[in-house]
């Protein structure tokens, strides 16, 4: 399997250019959807994914995306790409599925940060309205501070 590396910047690109690719094509070259689901492993990039919404594209349109992920989701990539989905099925008052996705990425990794904090966030009751706030509050400073990156990352 080859190796390629590529700055957070461009996997940031190529999430764009995937989430434009799905909308207009219902899916994604496998080079592509490789990157992707990949450079989502990188703390940043899933905290991007999270916030994307931001950039004009609606939570069904990222869910979707996330959907067809997981599809073909290698097992590193469990637990980013299903929090992610939980926190687009939360948004959308999907708590149940929500509760799901978050269940399938603790089978993958009972550790991960994101799936842990999640939990709470669901089980406190916050409005998903605040929540789709905050990841759109924040989203200028994670792409601000990945412009300013010069971190690398490998994907295989």
């Amino acid at each position: 399997m080859e190796t390629t590396v590529k700055t957070q910047a461009e996997a940031v690109n190529d999430f764009r250019n995937a989430l434009i690719e799905f909308e207009t094509t219902g899916a994604i070259g496998e080079a592509l959807k490789t990157s992707v689901a990949h450079s989502l492993r990188d703390i940043q990039l899933r905290d991007f994914a999270l916030g994307i919404t931001a950039e004009n594209h609606t939570p069904e349109l990222v869910l979707a995306l996330m959907n067809y992920l997981n599809d073909t989701t290698i097992t590193e990539e469990i637990a980013p790409i299903n929090s992610i989905r939980a926190s687009y099925l939360y948004r959308l008052g999907n708590t149940t599925e929500a509760s799901l996705a978050l269940d399938k990425a603790t089978e993958a990794n009972p550790t991960y940060a994101l799936t842990l904090l999640l939990r709470r966030v669901f089980g406190s009751g916050w409005p998903a309205g605040a929540f789709e706030a905050m990841t759109r509050e924040l989203h200028p400073k994670v792409v601000a501070g990945i412009e300013e990156s010069k971190c690398e990352l490998l994907i295989k």
